[in-house]
């Protein structure tokens, strides 16, 4: 177990939302549930998050830095 942090950006990098920490089992769990939010935003308002890229973290270690538009969305 640890803590992981989620961190979106913008496409230009001067918009970002700090999503917090999250007490995950491992790297793999911290990025499915990544996957998720993404898949969840995406459905919701593609629009807006067109670009973005979301950094998953593990205290100073990068995780994952997962594009937005890497993710398949379900419909």
């Amino acid at each position: 177990m640890g803590y992981y942090r989620f961190m979106m950006y913008g496409d230009d990098h001067q918009r970002a939302e700090d999503l917090g920490s999250r007490d995950m089992r491992d790297d793999a769990d911290a990025q499915s549930f990544g996957y998720r939010v993404i898949r969840d935003l995406m459905q919701t308002d593609a629009r807006s998050y067109f670009g973005w890229t979301m950094d998953i973290t593990a205290r100073n270690r990068a995780v994952v830095s997962i594009p937005f538009d890497a993710v398949e969305t379900r419909h």
